[in-house]
Formats: C-alpha cells, sequence, structure tokens
C-alpha cells in the first residue's frame, strides 16, 4: 500500500498529525504509531489493524492505484449524469437596482407566453427521452421579482407537471428582495421556493454597493424582505460580497441578522466576474482607485465601495471568519471537502434560458449570440450538448 496523494497532514507535537483526506473526507487524529503506518506503509509497520483503518478511511491506496485517473472518472460520470434537470430561468432581464459589480444591462426584456410554453416543451423532450427523477429550477435575472406573475404561474405548471410523472421539484430564487412583501412570501412559501439574496453590509455599506436606478440606498427594503420572508418560514440564504471594503462589517451584519431575523449569512469572494470593472485584471486585486462607474443613470462608482482581495487573501480571510466559530468536527470536514463542481455550466443537464427562449450554459454570457445552443421556440433542437466552455475557461472572468 502507499500514501494517498489526497491525504494532508498537519504535524502535531509528539510525533503525531490530524490528517485529512480530501477524496474520502475522513479526518482522523493519528498518534506517532498511526501516523509512521501511515508515511511508511505495510511494508514497514506490522500492525495491521492500523494499516487497515488507513486503507478504509482512503489515507492508504493499493500500489497500483491510480487515484487521479479514477477521480477524474468519477468528475467526469458525475458531469453527464442525465437522472435530474436543472434550469436557471431569466423571467426578465430588467432590475430595479444597480449595483455597482453587476455585469448585466439591464435591457427591459420579458419572457412571452410562447417561451413559458417552449419551456414544458423542453421539460418533456428531455423527459422523453433520459427519464430524469429531479427538477431543480433557479429563477434568476434582472430581477425575477418584477415578473412575480410569471415566476407564480410557470411554478405551478411544472409543479403540476413533476406531480403528474412522479418527478420531484426542487425551486431557488435569486433576488434583492427589495419587492418582497408578505403577500409574496407566502405566494413562495406555497410554492415552496428557496430564497437567496445578498447583502453586502449595514446600512451604508450595502447602500453604497447595491443602489437603487436613483441613486438611493435599498438596504431597509432588502432588509423588510428578509423580514417578510422570515415570517412566511422561508429559510433564507444571504451572501454577503466580500472584499477589504467590506471585511471589518461583515462580520456585524452576520451577527445583526442572526440576532433579529435568524439568517444564516454567508460570504463570497467579490470577484470582476463578467468584466464589471474594465479598469481591472482578471484574477487581480482592485485598486481603490480603478472606477466601474459608467454613463448608466444611477449607477455608482466603485471606487467608492469597492477593493477586491486576491484569492489567497479571500482563503486567509475565509479562514479567520470560519476559525471564530469553534466548529465541530463535522463542520471542519464539510468546510475542507472540495466541491465537485466549481461551475454549473460544466454539467451536461444544467441550461440557462433567457428570456427570450435562447439557451446557454453560462448566465455570464445570457443573450451573447456567441453562446447561445438553441432556443426553445425553435421547432427542432439538439437535446444532448457536449460539454462547452464555460465562463471561467474561456477568460476567468468568474475564477
Amino acid at each position: 500500500m502507499k500514501h494517498s496523494v489526497f491525504t494532508t497532514l498537519l504535524e502535531e507535537e509528539g510525533g503525531g498529525a490530524l490528517a485529512f483526506n480530501t477524496r474520502t473526507s475522513a479526518l482522523a487524529e493519528l498518534d506517532a504509531a498511526a501516523r509512521k503506518a501511515l508515511l511508511e506503509g505495510s511494508e514497514r509497520t506490522a500492525d495491521g489493524a492500523v494499516l487497515e483503518e488507513l486503507y478504509q478511511a482512503g489515507f492508504l491506496v493499493a500500489d497500483d492505484a491510480d487515484e487521479e485517473a479514477d477521480l477524474a472518472a468519477r468528475f467526469l460520470a458525475d458531469m453527464n449524469r442525465t437522472d435530474f434537470l436543472s434550469l436557471c430561468i431569466a423571467p426578465t432581464m430588467a432590475c430595479n437596482l444597480r449595483c455597482v459589480y453587476c455585469y448585466e444591462e439591464h435591457e427591459p426584456v420579458r419572457m412571452s407566453a410562447e417561451v413559458e410554453a417552449a419551456i414544458l416543451r423542453f421539460i418533456e423532450r428531455r423527459h422523453a427521452r433520459y427519464n430524469f427523477s429531479t427538477l431543480e429550477v433557479l429563477w434568476y435575472g434582472g430581477e425575477p421579482m418584477i415578473e412575480f406573475c410569471l415566476v407564480k404561474r410557470l411554478s405551478e405548471r411544472m409543479i403540476s407537471w413533476c406531480a403528474e410523472h412522479g418527478v420531484a421539484y426542487r425551486a431557488r430564487i435569486t433576488t434583492n428582495a427589495t419587492l418582497v412583501d408578505d403577500a409574496a412570501a407566502a405566494e413562495l412559501s406555497r410554492l415552496d421556493v428557496k430564497e437567496a439574496m445578498t447583502i453586502d453590509g449595514l446600512d451604508g455599506t450595502h447602500d453604497a454597493r447595491r443602489v437603487r436606478t436613483d441613486g438611493s440606498g435599498s438596504f431597509e427594503a432588502t432588509r423588510r424582505g428578509v423580514r417578510a420572508l422570515s415570517r412566511a418560514g422561508i429559510g433564507v440564504g444571504v451572501n454577503c460580497n466580500l472584499d477589504w471594503a467590506n471585511e471589518q462589517g461583515y462580520r456585524a451584519v452576520r451577527d445583526e441578522l442572526a440576532r433579529t431575523e435568524g439568517c444564516a449569512v454567508y460570504a463570497s469572494h467579490l470577484r470582476n466576474y463578467g468584466g464589471w470593472c474594465p479598469g481591472c485584471g482578471e484574477g487581480t486585486p482592485t485598486p481603490r482607485a480603478c472606477t466601474a462607474a459608467t454613463a448608466e443613470p444611477g449607477r455608482a462608482a466603485a471606487d467608492a465601495s469597492c477593493d477586491l482581495m486576491t484569492r489567497d487573501a479571500y482563503a486567509s480571510e475565509l479562514f479567520k471568519l470560519y476559525a471564530e466559530k469553534n466548529p465541530s468536527s463535522e463542520s471542519l470536514v464539510e468546510t475542507l471537502t472540495p466541491r465537485r463542481f466549481f461551475c454549473h455550466g460544466k454539467m451536461a443537464s444544467y441550461f440557462v434560458v433567457d428570456p427570450e427562449g435562447n439557451v446557454c450554459r453560462c448566465d455570464g454570457f445570457m443573450r451573447d449570440p456567441a453562446h447561445v445552443l438553441f432556443n426553445v421556440l425553435d421547432d427542432d433542437y439538439e437535446l444532448d450538448w457536449p460539454e462547452t466552455r464555460t465562463l471561467y475557461e474561456r477568460n476567468g472572468r468568474c475564477r
């Protein structure tokens, strides 16, 4: 047997070590003897019981094991799964905010009844071909709540179709929550739609980055939406786009929303995704002097509110935030385990549908003719699309 290439050791005093395997998600505290068994394998260690435990956990593998090839095969199999269908649907590209880091053009394009019907036909055709067991829907935009009547109507039709065909249905919506009141929250609860939204800080910090079309802030309206959703019993996931400009205030918004609304707030890396900052290199931090202001009415200058982190700096800050919570071993394992997919666009059963029915793999390229696979309104289109190059692979904007 040999040491797994996916095992990481953190040496401890006394000769022991903390071991983690990123392939199997096994976490173990090893004494000096077990650490020696791991490093030396069966040829130099007589304790068969220890070796067997290390082997079963994936810390040791067979001498002829090609772990990287095996993992690549697993990745390819997962990527080409057809037992589910995942649709990201944008009912409109319009939005009532002009966030400084948004890459979209906010065109007043809205989905027609013909496109709605064509989406249902696409679902039916995929099911006839693959007999998938789960339909996943992400409502996106633009701001999907602008077209909430459409969201409700198409949701009801998809839920009904799934019930008739024995297909599980799951739905989420990415919204700024400013248009969510108690009535809307009750409807979302009825449709079993989970919520995801963004709050970038308390009051002024959020308002400097997520502004309305007239230049005013959106914090209070967003918070009212969160409260309406909480009253409706909807689990809300709140995202905070983290950079140096709001890093100090992240803890405050995390703790405040947990205390007052019972919400969990998660940090994500604010990047130059989609090239919203024309003066910023891809994968490099943004200098404060760099502005992403445009001539678009209501668009705020990014130099006053954003200051991007490098990937290494973000990882370091995220670990500090995580360590402050004194995590359990189960939570540590979940955090350390790599995600199978960085990008949904690499999955064979994931499609993005824009308001005009154009289908692509990546929300970053919605309405870009060069990335359209087909249109659901077409009389005939392919149901099978091989892996297509995503935004990540093409130009690194989402790294």
